[in-house]
């Protein structure tokens, strides 16, 4: 069976560090070039970063990614390599540039927008149409982007019912907890009703909100798993794919189909334009490697011998990573979010106040196993808690710093962070949950001071379970905090219920067994704490609607909530 030796290049780009995410891309590309690798593929938007939101709508922002692709371009050319960038023609796309022989040789532009959040790209960019398929030596490859692959009857599918014998999809997918492996379901459903090998290339890494839990995989015709990469952290993932014979069997979707769109002419270089329509415009690229039959999966890393004469290196076999359990993939997501924000922001390490709860004390040992024990400073107030939260920071390995001061307000705590953080070159982080936010039961300038909040995106039962989990792993919380955790639960059940499920105030009512009173009470709390929410500072969005980013209500509302 014909193959073609694939590289998935899961890389963490740094918003806005368009020479500075050209050069890794290249170090990529190469180092694939290196393995044999005929086709190199990076995630959506890996050149700007994701989501670059309004820089989208500056010239300067847009034409400095164009001329850093033209250097990908001239800069590697030992191999095909697809880069997702913002592409400003004569409107502005989310684009899959084809780089080969030191030119770029078309683009392939998304179709499908999300419209909402932070997510919301239909502001940005104008749709793509037409129909487009690359060759490059044995294979016809449809490359799309992220939710190009969700519609029935969408870009992917229409690919692969013009021929493809390979689908790639450039995603910037974030992660969402609960969710895990839904995206590799959604996959392995495309592959096994298309007959078609799948290859996903995902983002790592995290960006301000945003985390992205990487993942990358390919996926037979069969809809079997046959390589994937590890989650959250970069990673280049090579694999000889074998091919699917055409014409595939498209098998029905059990749902309806949604609108197709007409493939359009393009007078663009490089590509062949076919008299009827609905044919697809092919990309034709050099292959600069022997084709092979299918082969081993996957090597990550520098290779120590390059690929010469066109001949294709051995490649070791490689695992598949054993996939993560909720709360593991959760801390991992948290962990990330607080590592990134903190490197990519040039902080030289974080601080938080200890108060001898279980929030801060999650907080802290979040923050240590991304930065380091060393890495961590703990403002510790006097009072009754002050040795609790000693003893966590001892168990923990990070450093001390006892408030001397009279005035033990949460003011005045959260002006000492401030202070201190930025003496020492630290981030301050907050212990807020999202509890905390819903309801306004914490201090404006108190403990909203801080500039990232690792639990923002936690109900106080989430904030329980994690921390629980996480003490599994060797006692870093004492026992008295995580007992004294254990509050609020009939709150957040009615919370969640209102707030990310959209139910009404009769279903919150019986989710958190509340009576009439009691809801219009909780309501009245919610509304009252916009004010603080909105200025409350970001930290990680892992749940479907993170207060601000995906859900808000009016400043001023004079809604009645009674049933």
């Amino acid at each position: 069976m014909d193959s073609i030796r694939l590289a998935l290049a899961q890389i963490n780009p740094t918003t806005g560090d368009i020479k500075g995410n050209a050069d890794r891309i290249i170090a990529y590309a190469e180092n694939a070039a290196g393995l044999g690798a005929e086709l190199v593929a990076f995630p959506e938007l890996a050149l700007s970063g994701y989501h670059p939101r309004d820089l989208l709508a500056n010239r300067v922002f847009l034409t400095a990614c164009y001329t850093e692709l033209k250097r990908i371009s001239e800069t590697v050319t030992e191999t095909t390599v697809l880069v997702g960038l913002p592409l400003l023609e004569s409107t502005t796309t989310n684009a899959a540039a084809v780089c080969s022989g030191g030119l770029m040789r078309g683009a392939f532009h998304k179709h499908h927008m999300p419209g909402h959040g932070v997510l919301g790209e239909a502001r940005y960019f104008q749709s793509g149409d037409g129909l487009r398929l690359l060759e490059v030596g044995v294979a016809l490859v449809g490359v799309n982007l992220r939710e190009d692959l969700w519609y029935v009857e969408g870009p992917a599918q229409q690919q692969c019912e013009a021929g493809a014998t390979l689908i790639i999809n450039m995603s910037a997918w974030p992660y969402v907890a609960g969710r895990s492996g839904f995206a590799e379901h959604l996959i392995a459903n495309f592959a096994s009703r298309c007959s078609t090998p799948v290859a996903f290339v995902n983002m790592a890494g995290a960006s301000d909100e945003l985390i992205f839990e990487g993942g990358s995989l390919v996926m037979g015709a069969d809809g079997k798993l046959i390589a994937s990469a590890r989650h959250f952290v970069e990673d280049l993932l090579v694999v000889d794919v074998p091919l699917a014979r055409k014409p595939a069997d498209i098998k029905p979707a059990d749902t309806e189909p949604s609108e197709t769109e007409p493939a359009l002419e393009t007078d663009e270089p490089d590509i062949e334009t076919n008299e009827q329509d609905q044919r697809p415009q092919i990309i034709k690229v050099q292959s600069f490697f022997q084709t092979g039959q299918t082969g081993q999966t996957g090597q990550t890393g520098r290779p120590e011998q390059i690929a010469q004469a066109g001949q294709r290196p051995e490649l070791p076999e490689r695992e598949i990573p054993e996939p993560m359990n909720p709360e593991h993939a959760l801390y991992s997501a948290l962990s990330t979010g607080v590592l990134d924000f903190a490197e990519k922001g040039k902080y030289g390490g974080a601080m938080l106040v200890m108060s001898g709860g279980l929030a801060s004390a999650l907080a802290a040992s979040i923050a240590a196993d991304a930065l380091g024990s060393t890495g961590v400073h703990a403002l510790i107030p006097g009072g009754k808690s002050a040795d609790a939260a000693r003893k966590c920071a001892g168990l923990l390995g990070i450093r001390t710093i006892e408030v001397q001061s009279a005035d033990l307000s949460q003011r005045a705590l959260g002006t000492a962070l401030m202070d201190e953080s930025a003496a020492l070159g630290l981030l301050p982080l907050a212990s807020i949950t999202k509890s905390d936010l819903a309801t306004g039961g914490i201090t404006l300038y108190g403990e909203t001071a801080g500039l990232f909040a690792p639990l923002c995106d936690l109900w106080g039962a989430d904030v329980m379970r994690l921390a629980s989990w996480r003490n599994s792993m060797g006692e870093v919380m004492p026992q008295k905090a995580l007992e004294a955790g254990d509050k609020g639960r009939h709150e957040d059940a009615a919370l969640k219920a209102l707030m990310e499920d959209d139910l009404g105030f009769a279903e919150a009512m019986y989710a958190g067994g509340f009576g009439p009173a009691g809801i219009e009470e909780l309501f009245d709390r919610l509304q009252g704490a916009e004010h603080l929410r909105r200025q409350a500072p970001p930290g990680p969005k892992v749940t479907a609607k993170a207060i601000g980013i995906d859900w808000a209500l009016p400043l001023i509302s004079k809604f009645d909530p009674k049933p």
